[in-house]
């Protein structure tokens, strides 16, 4: 190997039952005679992993939450760390949480610090103002994976406050029965936001209000009523509504969600 250039890795043994773990030393830049050692590891002390997705379309302002499994399972608490090629276009933090900030496509990966194996998925970012609804980047509310807006009561969620989250400036704001709202009315579960161009809606969205079950964009003690009604099967709910009243977001709407919900009526907790 010529003085500084980087030497060619050896052949590799396949010897079963092992894996190989790389080389005891780096040689990228040699400036001497030197040996290298092949590293072998148990294949039960090998940790590897894998995504739920190894691709995912997302607009801008999505997020979505990628699931890394480690195998074998005894292994699955082995510390793991996670990036983005282009955190500029999705941001992904240390739970595999993902946020789509701009059109584009980066690769998220997680790798295991201990073995170095390494799953990616590829995120293609698509956002056009003229035909898409598009969050700012620096916008406090976000979309679920069914492409609800999602907001929280603590949030300010007047029409005006809103508009302010968004790139588009043709933006119509109705509640649920497709009264057209002001910039000072509330906007609550089961609004839709529809997006004007030439005289079109091209897109829209539903709002969802977390603990609003009337869909009048306040969270009070109606709203704990028709939860209570709902659970005794007194009254019925549509999809938006079941997302909006599962407080704590487990799946199921119950007698946690009416207390997590009166508890925050009273301050104990935030939502």
């Amino acid at each position: 190997v010529n003085y500084m250039e980087p030497a060619t890795a050896p052949e590799t043994d396949i010897v079963s039952g092992w894996v190989f773990a790389g080389w005891d030393v780096d040689f990228n830049c040699i400036t001497e005679d030197t040996v290298v050692t092949g590293k072998y590891v148990k294949e039960s002390e090998y940790a590897r992993i894998s995504l739920n997705k190894s691709r995912a379309l997302m607009y801008v302002g999505n997020n979505i939450t990628l699931i890394p499994a480690i195998t074998p399972t005894d292994l699955s608490s082995e510390a793991i760390q996670w990036a983005s090629s282009d955190p500029m276009i999705a941001s992904v933090d240390d739970k595999g949480n993902v946020v789509a900030l701009s059109a584009g496509e980066t690769i998220i990966s997680v790798t295991v610090l201990s073995t170095k194996e390494t799953a990616t998925c590829t995120i293609t970012v698509t956002g056009n103002s003229e035909t898409e609804i598009i969050l700012r980047n620096s916008a406090v509310v976000g979309f679920d994976e069914e492409r609800n807006l999602r907001i929280t009561p603590s949030q300010a969620h007047t029409v005006a406050d809103l508009k302010s989250q968004f790139e588009n400036e043709e933006l119509i704001f109705a509640d649920r029965d497709g009264t057209i709202l002001s910039d000072e009315d509330s906007v609550g579960t089961g609004a839709i936001i529809s997006l004007i161009y030439a005289d079109v809606t091209v897109d829209s969205v539903i709002v969802i209000l977390t603990g609003d079950f009337s869909g009048d964009g306040f969270v009070n003690n109606k709203d704990v009523v028709m939860i209570n009604q709902y659970v005794l099967e007194k009254r019925t709910a549509d999809r938006n509504q079941m997302i909006a009243i599962d407080v704590n977001a487990d799946g199921y709407v119950n007698n946690r969600d009416c207390a997590m919900l009166s508890q925050y009526l009273v301050d104990k907790i935030t939502l």
